[in-house]
């Protein structure tokens, strides 16, 4: 047997060791039935009539808005669009200034983008925003992060990695009570949750010391033959 028969696998095992989390972001630019980038339209709609997009079912108060849509309803005297993604040209928001809203998944969630929207001629809605991290009906933790800004900010929920069984998250917002529907809305973008599949503890290390302890018996066998 020659050395390049065991050295895929001795890569593979490489490979594996150095890609035990490969996160994936949900960014809202690739859905089925997206609506123009200047109108909106409801999560289910976005999604064919469904909730659930890669492992995540959304809320049925979550919209898709696009980048260029203009506030048509409480708009304040202005033409400046009412969302900036953090990426592409799609992002969520909470329906009429929703709060406690869902997002239901055994992934682990690592962050979110998050901003406030502009309604035309300056910025308002949500001044805060919180994620809860539940296991069935358990409260796990949570983790919070003030709204400024038109400019997306990052919620670092990398936290959430170290509990158990999290079957789903919840979205809640803290509203100024003043302006645009009182201050409630926030735009939601490029979520980062862990893989939908995650290989077992250590089982990434065991293929990397089986191919090389194959490849160090390779290695004895012709030794022995060379001395013979």
């Amino acid at each position: 047997m020659r050395y390049a028969a065991i050295l895929p696998a001795v890569l593979l095992g490489v490979a594996l060791c150095g890609s035990a989390r490969a996160d994936s972001i949900i960014t809202f630019d690739n859905l089925s039935h997206e609506p123009n980038v200047n109108d909106y339209s409801s999560i289910y709609n976005a999604l064919g009539h469904s909730y659930t997009y890669d492992g995540v079912t959304f809320d049925a108060n979550f919209e898709v808005v696009g980048k260029s849509y203009v506030e048509a309803y409480q708009n304040n005297g202005g033409n400046t669009p009412f969302a900036d993604p953090h990426s592409g040209n799609y992002a969520l928001f909470n329906a009429s200034g929703k709060t406690g809203l869902l997002l239901t998944t055994n992934r682990t969630l690592y962050g979110a983008w998050f901003s406030r929207p502009n309604f035309g001629n300056g910025v308002g809605g949500a001044v805060a925003v919180t994620i809860e991290a539940f296991s069935g009906g358990t409260l796990l933790g949570s983790v919070s992060e003030s709204l400024t800004s038109y400019t997306p900010k990052f919620l670092d929920t990398s936290i959430f990695a170290t509990y158990r069984n999290i079957t789903a998250y919840e979205v809640l917002r803290t509203g100024t009570g003043t302006g645009p529907y009182n201050g409630t809305h926030y735009i939601m973008d490029d979520l980062t949750f862990s893989p939908t599949k995650t290989p077992e503890p250590g089982a990434s290390a065991l293929v990397a010391a089986s191919a090389m302890l194959s490849l160090g018996g390779i290695w004895r066998k012709r030794s022995r033959v060379r001395r013979a």
